[in-house]
């Protein structure tokens, strides 16, 4: 199926059978011929493929900005969501939201419990700096998910 965007029309959609094997390859074989004979430009005026264009720049991977979704394991016990925010913070990551659901009691231990953090816009980078102090928190079990929010 084909899907082509007209000035006048929208989106239209075509589909068929096909050409079969044969007509196919010899267009395909056609094309190529093209290409290697350097007749590609005058088979194909309208895709634009012979004109200089400049450079454009990409960002590098640290300094790409998204909102993220956090979510850590961690022991519920005091001053744990402190030592996040802390290291957070302190790495320039501001926090939107916040989520932890109560643990349930539990005679045997501590309880590991889910935290989910919502950032507003942060860079990548800073959330590497603050990965490395997270890693040192002892109240973090993994998995630990990190994911870049699309706005």
């Amino acid at each position: 199926m084909i899907a082509v965007d007209g000035d006048a029309v929208g989106r239209t959609w075509y589909s068929g059978a096909g050409a079969g094997q044969m007509p196919t390859a010899s267009a395909v074989i056609a094309d190529l011929v093209d290409m290697a004979t350097g007749r590609a430009s005058l088979t194909f005026p309208r895709m634009d493929l012979w004109q200089q264009r400049p450079p454009f720049s990409v960002q590098p991977p640290p300094q790409v900005a998204n909102r993220y979704y956090l979510r850590f394991n961690v022991l519920d016990r005091l001053h744990v969501f402190a030592d996040i925010a802390d290291i957070l913070g302190r790495n320039g990551i501001s926090l939107a939201s916040i989520i932890q659901h109560e643990a349930p009691e539990s005679e045997a231990g501590e309880s590991i419990v889910p935290l989910v953090v919502m950032t507003h816009r942060t860079t990548y980078g800073r959330l590497l700096a603050a990965d490395a102090e997270l890693d040192q928190l002892d109240s973090l079990r993994s998995p630990r998910i990190r994911m870049p929010v699309a706005d």
